[in-house]
């Protein structure tokens, strides 16, 4: 490939995948850790920064050691149970949980925004229908994903929050008070882990394997180089956008700390609040705006690679155009459900798949040949699915007779799964490295 090509198609994809990355959730996390960090922000937005980015770029690295197949990174497991969680980990973050939730988010915090909580009752499922159509017309044609995202969305996702951003650092409506988080990293890493950017990441490397390979790349090298500009690229900007709205809620944010701290304004109101105090009567229509694009690019990303997975895993029986708009169908009907009750429903279901897909894809990147077979990973996943499944019984059923695991190491921190799935992959690799000799 020509080194200057190269470069620029990497940096489209890089525009590309920092887009599908910034939701609507990684819009109001970091406001939030700049209000509980006061002057010190800096350090729990690094540890939210690490703890979000850091963790996603380990799924890319793994996708791309494994060919942009996930079943190479999960199938270590064996072919039926990885079958069963990939399928799992698409619907998840697909058609019904988070694809839904990108339209209701986006009409939730936008509507309110521009003409308050007050509106017609046809008007989520005009404006849902409206969304979806959008979607639909974008992810036709997956090959040109990346370029209608890097060149077309993304600079019009960068205006909006770049208006914001560069408004409240120049004219800040408070200056930054004391930090009111016991524990600034512990916050950061937990808000981080929250995003569950590691799942998100494992769909979106399937497509972004796949245009790497569109643009030339044939040799690993190559493709890993490409790669890496792309998440550079992608990482830097999420560091500047993360960066920049921590400081808005460190500073301006603090005309609500009271009410932030009593629970009274949440995490979008907080956004929403801080926006209007920065742009005045503006400020509503840009953070319009911003979630729309956020959520938007997400939205199309989802759709794309969802849709070539089961393309390929139905052995392309299916058209792909009738499978995204299948995909596109489901989640309108979702949507209409409601942003608190979708949040509700797939919160359960995200924390029991979350820890074993975040497992599987650190282990995969310990093995020589990912997608082998091997005890470790098996007894691994198995703690991890049990404990997660423990944990979410207890805390959000209230089955009382399992609330043991909060005693487990780190419980109370949302990581009893951790030591019982180290323990256990650590076993299996006992008789794993005992059957290889």
């Amino acid at each position: 490939m020509n080194p200057k090509s190269t470069v620029k198609n990497s940096i489209v994809l890089g525009l590309a995948l920092f887009a599908m990355f910034f939701g609507a959730g990684n819009l109001i996390f970091p406001p939030a850790i700049g209000i509980e960090g006061g002057q010190d922000w800096f350090t729990g937005f690094i540890a939210y920064f690490v703890a979000d980015v850091g963790l996603a770029l380990f799924s890319v690295i793994a996708m791309l050691r494994a060919d942009g197949q996930l079943d190479k990174v999960i199938g270590s497991v064996g072919r039926v149970p990885a079958t069963v969680l990939n399928v799992a980990i698409i619907a998840c973050i697909g058609p019904l949980l988070a694809i839904p939730r990108t339209a209701a988010t986006t009409y939730e915090m936008g509507s309110a925004a521009l003409f308050g909580s007050e509106l017609h009752p046809l008007a989520l499922p005009l404006f849902s229908l409206l969304f979806f159509a959008l979607v639909l017309l974008f992810s036709l044609k997956p090959g040109t994903v990346v370029s209608n995202i890097g060149r077309v969305l993304t600079p019009l996702l960068v205006a909006t929050l770049a208006a914001l951003i560069i408004a409240g650092i120049v004219n800040p409506g408070a200056a930054a008070g004391p930090a009111t988080a016991g524990n600034l990293i512990q916050e950061g890493v937990l808000n981080g882990y929250q995003t569950m950017d590691v799942i998100a990441a494992l769909i979106f490397s399937i497509i972004v394997v796949q245009t790497v390979k569109d643009f030339g790349a044939a040799s690993r090298a190559s493709m890993a180089k490409s790669v890496g500009l792309a998440c550079g690229v992608s990482a830097l900007m999420l560091f500047a956008v993360y960066g920049g709205l921590a400081y808005l809620g460190a500073t301006t944010g603090q005309l609500w700390a009271q009410e932030y701290a009593a629970g009274t304004v949440n995490q979008a109101a907080l956004l929403t609040n801080i926006s209007q105090a920065v742009l005045g009567g503006t400020g509503s229509l840009f953070l319009a705006a911003a979630v729309f694009f956020a959520c938007f690019t997400t939205a199309v990303g989802l759709v794309t690679t969802c849709s070539e997975y089961f393309h390929q895993l139905l052995g392309e029986r299916v058209d792909y155009p009738l499978i995204a708009a299948a995909i596109c169908g489901v989640s309108l009907l979702l949507c209409n459900v409601g942003l608190s009750q979708i949040i509700q429903i797939s919160a359960p279901i995200l924390m029991v798949v979350y820890p074993v897909a975040l497992f599987l894809t650190v282990a995969s990147l310990a093995q020589r040949k990912p997608g082998r077979e091997r005890l470790a990973c098996k007894l691994g996943a198995l703690a991890a699915l049990l404990v997660s499944l423990c944990s979410v019984l207890a805390g959000s059923f209230g089955v009382e007779a399992l609330a043991f695991v909060d005693l487990l190491p780190l419980g109370n921190l949302g990581f009893a799964w951790l030591l019982p799935t180290l323990v256990a992959a650590a076993l299996g690799a006992l008789v794993d490295f005992a059957r290889s000799r």
